[in-house]
């Protein structure tokens, strides 16, 4: 499997820096054009060939606006298409979660996926032309049809590159030899020498450059093949993801107790430093309109940018504060998979759920707002995949708000779960439980609907009590 590597460079002159930053503003440009395009219905002619539009953009000279050299705006054109076609799978996937959560007839089901299948059908379906089916369906095409459109719309997000401090090259583009690397500027036949960190003697194939303003450094990512570990072992685990603990188990054991102390200490620095930099800079406004007739507060001006108003300070705590917390879930995850040892790892959806986030007090939507969006979900699938952990999601229906122990639906009260029946018990723990049960359980799948589920649960408790109060026969 693929693992990213990051190179460093020691710190860049300013004017080999202002030209990256160039290279970057007009790379993403491109891939900004392409997006807005291409990114939807129109990028379904072009998605399985880019090649085509490219080739359409030299005959025209087209090409010529973006003041990069072709290498470079064939490079972004290539990026944002793999991007789009990348998004267009999401959209189909979420596309057919939809249907089997909600079509019962599979006629119907059938038909969805079939025009799914071919690109050339779907631009035409959402194009409004007619379409020309070979297999027989017995289904109401417009219905289905509109449909589509419909749930095309919704699930296909719009791309937009709005950082220009990175882009891409190819192995043509860039050379690295003994920690030097070499790579194209503007300028015809012109390359920029970088010192690196490291002193790495080569890379393979495409890297990425991120330019770094505030550090005046830049980062190499490239992608190189790494071996996954052997699993022998047989344990299946469910787990429950929060913002108190970040991994609870249904063994009763917590990793990343500490992740949300972390957070709020974070939010809470940052969120008092940008209340003194907000005076600040209404004292800055102050200062700029009365410069103009004083000169003795252009001194004060400078003085201000320089020791209160400087963005490298500011970026840089910033950063560190998030590699810290960073290198603190990596080091939760890691003592997880280490001591449970699972061969299968069971889990609801990894992304925080915010349906009710409105109805949240402000402090706490600003701590989670301070999350590190995706990473954990990366992270735990990536680390899952190197030691050959199968990853298995399952139903979150109520898996949070009935007792693992009797299956009686209960509340939660803070950090314990609360039963009529059995009690109290961690609830972290209580719907680890659950979501391994769940594991289990044949008859409530991934994608019978939450109301469904409900239905099964109460009909279970039903049966359950009924066993209880019938007199056994003597």
């Amino acid at each position: 499997m693929k693992k990213t590597i990051k190179l460093y460079s020691v710190k860049v002159d300013k004017e080999i820096i202002k030209e990256l930053t160039l290279i970057a503003y007009r790379y993403s440009k491109v891939k900004n054009y392409i997006y807005q395009n291409y990114g939807s219905i129109n990028g379904l002619i072009y998605i399985d060939k880019p090649n085509n539009l490219r080739d359409e953009w030299v005959k025209s000279e087209f090409a010529n606006q973006w003041k990069l050299s072709a290498r470079y705006w064939k490079m972004a054109l290539s990026e944002a298409f793999s991007n789009i076609k990348t998004t267009l799978s999401q959209t189909k996937t979420k596309i057919k979660d939809y249907i089997k959560r909600n079509i019962i007839n599979k006629q119907e089901a059938h038909y969805i996926r079939y025009i799914l299948k071919s690109d050339k059908n779907l631009y035409k379906i959402l194009t409004n032309q007619q379409v020309e089916i070979k297999k027989e369906f017995n289904v109401d095409k417009n219905k289905l049809h509109k449909l589509l459109k419909r749930l095309y719309r919704k699930y296909n997000p719009k791309s937009l590159s709005k950082q220009y401090k990175t882009f891409m090259v190819d192995n043509a583009m860039y050379q690295v030899k003994n920690g030097l690397l070499e790579i194209a500027s503007l300028t015809p036949r012109k390359r920029l020498k970088i010192k690196l960190t490291s002193n790495i003697t080569k890379t393979k194939g495409n890297v990425r450059v991120v330019i770094d303003r505030y550090k005046n450094r830049i980062e190499i990512h490239y992608a190189i093949n790494i071996k996954t570990k052997a699993n022998n072992n047989s344990a299946i685990i469910g787990i429950d993801k929060g913002f108190k603990k970040l991994i609870a188990t249904s063994n009763n054991r917590f990793y990343g107790e500490n992740l949300s102390e972390l957070l709020i200490k974070h939010s809470e620095k940052l969120n008092n430093k940008n209340k003194q930099r907000n005076k600040l800079n209404a004292l800055k406004r102050k200062y700029i309109e009365k410069s103009k007739t004083n000169p003795k507060y252009t001194k004060k001006l400078k003085n201000l940018y320089k020791f209160n108003l400087s963005k490298q300070k500011y970026y840089n705590r910033k950063n560190t504060t998030k590699e810290n917390i960073t290198k603190y879930i990596n080091q939760s995850i890691n003592n997880f998979i280490n001591h449970e040892k699972p061969k299968v790892v069971v889990m609801e959806d990894l992304t925080f759920v915010t349906k009710n986030k409105h109805k949240l007090p402000k402090k706490v939507n600003r701590w989670l707002s301070s999350w590190l969006k995706g990473y954990i979900q990366n992270r735990l699938e990536y680390k899952l995949s190197v030691n050959q952990t199968e990853l298995v999601s399952v139903n979150p229906a109520y898996t949070s708000q009935i007792c693992s122990n009797c299956q009686s639906f209960g509340k939660r009260r803070g950090e314990r779960f609360y039963c009529k029946v059995c009690g109290g018990v961690d609830a972290d723990y209580n719907a680890s439980v659950n979501i391994l049960n769940r594991f289990y359980d044949n008859e409530i799948t991934l994608y019978t609907p939450y109301k469904k589920v409900k239905e099964i649960l109460l009909l279970r408790m039903s049966d359950r009590e009924k066993s209880r109060t019938v007199p056994s026969k003597t």
